[in-house]
Formats: structure tokens, C-alpha cells, sequence
């Protein structure tokens, strides 16, 4: 059987490891592989949802900021230096667009760990609808951070929540999907220090829709972080092991290495790339609403 295990933790361009998410997806049927986890980091970045409106979730000052400095600058470095890991050094927040729906979120370096699923369902019709398929992938997580010792459930439509000593969730993990053929693409991403706060409170807009948990909190006082530290790497296998043994039952353990076909991963990079510079990284995909 066919997957891989994919530990990431280079930086690059916000742009290039979101086009990385799609080029995995559209390249993993051509070479046989039925699972794969990624974990990564992602530069000081506002992600946004597929659909929504910039100038309804990020502080409105800041977007004019960045679009002026992504136009007299950014993009060029981007073309000239396409997926680069060595670029770029931008001291403030990216913006960029995923192409999973949800909500904006800001993602770091130090405060997040991002988690991919990636899983063809060809043969599983119970994962063809949205919601069975996000409490089949969120279970995963959830199981693979009880091994830590960190307990989590669900809330919302696909978020991971802690439940407080007086009996409230909080979010700890937002996570959206897309799919490409028949293969999904879970994407989540995991808080792991309350210093990500200072930062979502100066970039980010109260949101125009919030899940019914949220109860109009603020952004401080609806996030958390996990409780302890986690061992990031043993959580991917995890995930891994998990996704393999719901296949078959009587399988028991991943070697604990990373495996990547050499081809599938030739062909997600060449394709990586080409996302990068026509699309995630292009003003009709970045910019849904006009900024006056």
C-alpha cells in the first residue's frame, strides 16, 4: 500500500506551501498512493478561506499595507525566486488563499503546527459526504493527540476544541477540506502557544459568520492552546498509523521514516511551482473584494 510521510518544516513563501497542498492532491492517483500526512510551518501569514472577502476579516489599514507592498515588490522577489526556501525575510503578516473553504486564520512559524490528511476515497463511498469525512479525519487527529496526552473533541462544523474547567470549548484547531478527483484534502492547523493571540487581535477582524459556540467571543477569549508540548513528529506518524490501520485492521506499524516515491514527488514539485506563479500567488486569486 501505497502512502507517505511528509515532516516539512523548510520555510517558504505562504504561496508555495499552499500550491504544495493542491500539487500533492492532483499528483497522488497517477502513482497509486492512497494516503499521505504533511506536517509543515508556515511564515507569519493570514490564510483565507476560498470564498471569503478580505475587507470583511482583516484589518482594513493593514490589506491596503500589504497590497501595496505584494505589487511594488513581493511578486517580483516570487517570480525571480520561485519557491525558494531561503526567501523572502518579510517582517510583517503575509496574506494569501487556500483552497479549502472556512475562516481566516493567522498562522506562525513558532505558535502553529499545520497538518494535512490527504486520503483517495475512490472505494469509500461513507467518505463521499463532507460531514462524514470530517468526523472520519477529525477522529484521527483527536486520537493521535489523546497519545500525547492531549484531550480534544470536536465543535463547529471542523474545528478541535478543549473543553474548559467551567464547561466551555475552546477552539484549538481550525481544519477545511477540498478535494481534487475523488482525493481529499483536510488541512488543519494546531495552536500551540497563547503568544499567536497578540497577533490574530492586530490583524484580524471579528468574523462576519462565527459557529454557534463562538458565541460572539473574542478572539482571546474563544482560542486556546494545547494544554502541553507535543512531539510534532510523533503525531504525524500517528496520524499515519491511524489512516493505515482503519484500512486493515490487522495492520500495526509505519516504519518510522519518511517515505516518498521519488516521482510522485518530482511531479507534485514541478507542479507546486506552476501553482505558485499562476495561481496562489495571482490578484484574481488572492483578492475577492475591491479595496477603496
Amino acid at each position: 500500500m501505497e502512502y507517505f510521510l511528509f515532516n516539512q518544516f523548510s520555510i517558504r513563501d505562504p504561496y508555495t506551501q499552499l500550491a504544495w497542498e493542491e500539487a500533492i492532491g492532483l499528483s497522488m492517483r497517477k502513482f497509486g498512493i492512497k494516503f499521505g500526512i504533511r506536517i509543515w510551518r508556515n511564515l507569519p501569514t493570514l490564510v483565507l478561506g476560498i470564498s471569503e472577502k478580505e475587507n470583511q476579516t482583516i484589518e482594513n489599514s493593514y490589506l491596503k499595507k500589504f497590497q501595496i507592498q505584494f505589487d511594488s515588490k513581493l511578486r517580483g522577489d516570487l517570480e525571480a525566486k520561485p519557491c525558494n526556501k531561503k526567501f523572502p525575510n518579510f517582517a510583517n503578516a503575509w496574506i494569501a488563499r487556500r483552497a479549502s473553504g472556512g475562516g481566516t486564520v493567522f498562522q506562525n512559524s513558532t505558535s502553529n503546527l499545520n497538518f494535512s490528511l490527504f486520503i483517495d476515497i475512490q472505494d469509500k463511498p461513507e467518505l463521499y459526504p463532507v460531514q462524514s469525512s470530517y468526523q472520519f479525519l477529525l477522529g484521527i487527529a483527536i486520537s493521535a493527540l489523546a497519545k500525547q496526552g492531549i484531550i480534544a473533541k470536536t465543535a463547529g462544523k471542523s474545528d478541535l476544541s478543549i473543553e474548559m474547567p467551567d464547561g466551555t470549548l475552546r477552539k484549538i484547531s481550525g481544519n477545511a477540506q477540498f478535494r481534487k478527483k475523488d482525493i481529499i484534502v483536510q488541512h488543519g492547523t494546531l495552536i500551540l502557544d497563547e503568544s499567536l493571540f497578540t497577533e490574530v487581535e492586530r490583524y484580524q477582524l471579528h468574523p462576519p459568520e462565527e459557529p454557534d459556540y463562538r458565541a460572539k467571543r473574542t478572539h482571546r477569549d474563544f482560542l486556546t492552546a494545547i494544554p502541553s508540548p507535543i512531539d510534532d513528529q510523533q503525531f504525524a506518524q500517528d496520524m499515519l498509523n491511524l489512516l493505515m490501520q482503519k484500512e486493515n485492521p490487522n495492520f500495526r506499524k509505519v516504519e518510522s521514516r519518511e517515505k516518498l516515491n521519488f516521482l510522485f514527488l518530482k511531479e507534485s514539485l514541478r507542479l507546486r511551482k506552476d501553482l505558485m506563479l499562476k495561481k496562489y500567488s495571482q490578484d484574481d486569486w488572492l483578492w475577492k473584494s475591491s479595496i477603496s
